[in-house]
């Protein structure tokens, strides 16, 4: 009766050892199974993910993306998100040509306004871009800002454009971030808002700015407002005036601004919420005409200055040399016909004249420059200018961009 007991116990140890066997064998193969269904799904997901334009790995566009293009398509075809086309080439180019600064009736500066050339309208899914490098800086689509606009979504919620005569110069280094300029014309984010058309010119008033650093560079935003808009928002003169009219309307723009570049971005780009005010907006514009000027006046005799087109060659536009013509003088001459025939005012008050010949030195030009030299006449030794055809250029002629 003794071994009883080792017996059975025996038996106890043997079935449990057993037991134990069967249960791993049997967690090892749920184990299994659960790292080959785990492994066949981190493979289909792993198939299903690519990397997208934008840098960023993202599930393949075969059911959103593509119905997202397929959506705005449709919103396109119905009228429901405009499109646009460039505008035509201008015979003056939009960044040298048209004036930053906005001037009243009497042609004088107005204090605190500026302007700007439109390039992309609030609700456009498109991108456009004033070109520095080409012929007249004419504006066109930039096919690879427009498929990165889509791919995002959003479209622009603001008016988007550049101030003209400007110049973010790389070659000088931002006060406040230390990074060099774009080499691009000064931004400006048009918060009223009604649409305006690319390429049209806008007077505007500066709220603000801030400071978008672009793969190093400092890209500076201008907040403007329209003063031509029937906004409320264009009685605005700073940034507490915005936010009172229109709340929440900066911080929509510079959310969407950040969202967008951080998803169309490969390049390290922050954008710095803090809005200067619209004294230090003022002097970014200011600044940045200075290095525009600076530019202008380094334009070698192609027209280029640090690969910018900035005029036309020299030898498209030098003058060629004066040629004299001996005419015969009368005491009834009233004008004094160019080479081409064309009518020319003379001016010959005050003189003496008798008949006699005059040679008349002819300037070819758009704006021809007679003088005159009046020979055997009491007056031979003066030369005489003729009246209104040889005019000084005006303080406004003397701002554009020309070589």
């Amino acid at each position: 009766s003794a071994q009883v007991p080792r017996a059975s116990s025996s038996w106890g140890n043997a079935f449990a050892a057993v037991g134990s066997a069967v249960a791993v064998l049997c967690i090892g193969a749920s184990v299994a199974r659960a790292e080959g269904s785990g492994g066949d799904r981190r493979s289909k997901k792993a198939k299903s993910m690519l990397r997208v334009g934008s840098g960023l790995l993202r599930r393949s566009a075969s059911s959103k993306q593509v119905i997202r293009d397929r959506r705005l398509t449709a919103d396109v075809a119905q009228g429901l998100v405009p499109h646009y086309a460039a505008p035509a080439d201008a015979a003056e180019s939009l960044w040298h040509h048209v004036d930053l600064h906005a001037r009243n009736w009497l042609d004088e500066h107005e204090q605190g306004l500026f302007q700007y050339v439109n390039e992309i309208p609030q609700g456009a899914m498109q991108k456009f871009e004033l070109q520095t490098k080409m012929p007249l800086n004419v504006i066109r689509e930039d096919a690879k800002g427009t498929r990165r606009l889509k791919a995002f979504g959003q479209p622009f919620p603001f008016n988007y454009g550049c101030f003209p005569q400007t110049f973010r110069d790389p070659e000088e280094l931002d006060e406040i971030h230390g990074a060099p300029g774009d080499g691009d014309p000064l931004d400006v984010l048009d918060l009223c808002p009604e649409a305006i058309g690319v390429g049209e010119i806008v007077r505007c008033r500066p709220l603000g700015a801030v400071c978008l650093i672009d793969e190093g560079q400092a890209d500076w935003k201008i907040l403007a407002v329209n003063v031509g808009s029937e906004s409320p928002l264009s009685a605005a003169r700073n940034v507490a005036d915005a936010e009172r009219i229109m709340p929440g309307r900066i911080e929509q723009a510079l959310r969407w601004m950040d969202q967008f570049k951080q998803h169309s971005s490969r390049r390290d780009t922050t954008l710095h919420y803090h809005v200067l005010d619209a004294d230090q907006a003022t002097r970014i514009i200011e600044k940045d005409h200075a290095a525009w000027r600076r530019l202008v006046d380094s334009a070698d005799e192609n027209g280029t200055a640090r690969g910018h087109w900035i005029c036309q060659p020299s030898s498209a536009t030098r003058r060629p040399p004066a040629k004299a013509v001996s005419l015969p003088l009368d005491d009834s001459l009233a004008t004094v016909r160019h080479l081409s025939d064309r009518p020319v005012p003379a001016a010959l008050a005050g003189t003496s004249a008798t008949r006699s010949s005059a040679t008349i030195v002819v300037q070819a030009s758009s704006r021809p420059s007679l003088t005159m030299r009046r020979q055997n006449s009491s007056n031979s030794d003066s030369e005489l200018s003729s009246g209104g055809v040889s005019q000084a250029k005006s303080s406004g002629d003397e701002e554009k961009g020309s070589c």
